[in-house]
């Protein structure tokens, strides 16, 4: 049986895959940009993709790459863009009428 310290040791010594740091970091990039029409729909589509990509590669790696909590907050990140970005577009062509 394999105890919990001997799982913690054998993922921290894994990398983490570069795609999820990548979809964490343009997700939490759009968050801060997510009143910018444009930016913010290509950096949620971005890090959704990206996020999506890296946990198909960790799952694929079969536990020589970590980071699937990174590629899936990054995912989730990039829908919540996604939904700002409707409500900040909607609210600027609202407001052009």
């Amino acid at each position: 049986m394999v105890s919990i310290r001997d799982m913690v040791q054998r993922r921290a010594q894994c990398p983490v895959c570069p795609l999820a740091s990548l979809s964490f970091t343009v997700g939490l990039s759009g968050l801060r940009l997510c009143w910018l029409p444009g930016v913010n729909c290509l950096l949620g589509a971005a890090a959704l993709l990206l996020g999506v990509a890296g946990a198909v590669v960790i799952a694929r790696s079969r536990g020589a790459l970590a980071g699937v909590e990174e590629a899936l907050s990054g995912a989730v990140l990039g829908v919540v863009v996604l939904g700002l970005s409707v409500f900040f577009t909607s609210a600027l062509l609202a407001s052009w009428r």
